[in-house]
């Protein structure tokens, strides 16, 4: 797989070549939008938006175009989660340049972990249905 900055400077030399008309650099310049990953296809990125605002639509819009006035729960799980990964995609993520290259941060080894009391389990009461039998 090419690297977005192989991509880049193709874009780059194309734009700066004089040789070429502005037909043939729109040409060349989109099929050099072609080689770049898959993340970053415009067309991808659309299409999600449109099939999740859809969904997400659709679950809205249920009770108006049925003749009963409930939203099936199934339906409403399925709009919720539409809404979310839609917000989800939709909102920047805030990640600086030095992130992405450097590993991920352990937790520090030197503190020991505090101590962790399970609950005790309760006593059963002599009236409840389980004790009669």
């Amino acid at each position: 797989m090419r690297s977005k900055t192989d991509v880049d400077e193709l874009f780059k030399l194309i734009i700066k070549d004089e040789k070429l008309n502005i037909l043939q650099k729109k040409i060349l310049l989109n099929e050099v939008r072609k080689l770049r990953p898959p993340e970053e296809d415009r067309w991808v990125f659309r299409t999600i938006v449109w099939v999740l605002g859809a969904v997400a639509l659709g679950a809205v819009l249920y009770p108006f175009v049925s003749s009963s006035p409930e939203i099936p729960a199934g339906l409403l799980s399925i709009g919720s989660a539409a809404m979310g990964a839609l917000a989800g995609y939709l909102t920047p993520s805030i990640r600086s340049k030095n992130d992405s290259k450097s590993e991920p941060k352990q937790a520090p080894v030197d503190e020991e972990m505090p101590a962790f009391d399970l609950p005790q389990p309760e006593t059963q009461q002599e009236n409840s249905p389980r004790a009669r039998v």
